[in-house]
């Protein structure tokens, strides 16, 4: 322990106290340095950050700076777009056609027997003989309103060798359609009517009864003793499904040289199917224009109720089939 009773012992005091203050005066001054080079460390890195944001950055990486008062934290905004990859778009194939080229018919009789031959005629007639003969009957084309030409082939299967009287033989549809490299059959239609005599199909016509949608015409007559009728049916589709449309007689003649005949043609009208109309006339030599005996049912729509023919009428699509209304004609 000091003794501070004597000078010399102030002395040594005052020493001591002048060695403390100059070391705390150094450690003061050294705190002071750190101080002033952290503060120049701070600023030089804030400044950085700031030159980096001031400039813009290209692609899916922008630097955000967020705000500090000394340390900084930079993050980035990325955005990962995962896209499959682009394959080319191959151009469109033209489709397949059965008929190359130009219209072939003997190709096309070839395509519809092959059809003939393998449909199940024991299902569509369980009462038809083998062997079968299947036999071309015509063609007819057509021009469609948006979908280009078309060709319609009809044939007649019956039993191989029966001619007799009340043989009628049954008439397939065949459509074919014209495609850039042909044609291609796109529909077929089995067995869809029967009718004619002695072994013989129907007369056939084919007409159009729309833009898009044609019809076909069978004119079937009959003749005993002198006495002849004609009667036309009208097939369609509708829907998918050939359905007849009108079954009228149109043409009468009798042992005496009376009768009379018609003709039908589709008239365009606006609507989705075209009106019919009907013209009829006497046959040459004919004395009388009226209706002869035959079925009764039908009378009405050729005549009035004195027997008297109608020289013409208009018939019209009424959603189910064509119909004559007397207030129209």
């Amino acid at each position: 322990m000091f003794n501070f009773g004597s000078l010399s012992d102030w002395d040594n005091v005052a020493g001591i106290t002048s060695g403390v203050l100059a070391v705390g005066g150094a450690v003061l001054g050294v705190m002071k340095f750190f101080r002033k080079a952290g503060a120049k460390a701070g600023a030089e890195t804030t400044a950085a950050p700031q030159a980096v944001a001031s400039h813009s950055s290209t692609g899916n990486q922008s630097p955000v700076v967020a705000n500090n008062t000394g340390n900084v934290n930079v993050s980035y905004n990325t955005t990962y777009h995962n896209h499959s990859s682009v394959e080319p778009t191959p151009p469109e194939s033209e489709p397949e056609c059965d008929i190359p080229g130009r219209w072939n018919r003997h190709r096309a009789i070839d395509l519809c027997l092959q059809h003939l031959k393998a449909a199940d005629w024991n299902a569509l007639d369980p009462e038809l003989e083998f062997p079968l003969e299947h036999n071309f009957m015509d063609q007819y084309s057509l021009l469609y309103s948006n979908r280009g030409e078309g060709m319609v082939v009809l044939f007649y299967t019956k039993t191989e060798g029966h001619e007799y009287h009340a043989c009628a033989p049954y008439v397939s549809i065949f459509e074919f359609e014209k495609v850039p490299k042909g044609w291609s059959l796109i529909t077929e239609d089995i067995a869809v009517f029967q009718g004619g005599t002695w072994g013989n199909p129907p007369h056939a016509s084919v007409q159009l009864i729309s833009g898009e949608r044609y019809a076909v015409i069978f004119r079937d007559g009959d003749m005993h003793q002198g006495w002849c009728v004609e009667a036309s049916t009208i097939l369609a589709k509708l829907g998918d499904t050939f359905t007849r449309l009108l079954f009228m007689i149109t043409a009468q003649s009798d042992a005496d040289g009376n009768g009379w005949s018609s003709e039908l043609a589709f008239k365009d009208n606006g609507e989705a199917l075209r009106d019919l109309e009907v013209r009829r006339k006497p046959i040459a030599g004919s004395t009388n224009f009226v209706f002869l005996d035959g079925r009764e049912e039908l009378k009405h729509m050729v005549a009035d109720y004195n027997d008297h023919i109608r020289p013409y009428d208009l018939f019209k699509f009424n959603g189910i089939s064509y119909t004559y209304d007397p207030a129209i004609n």
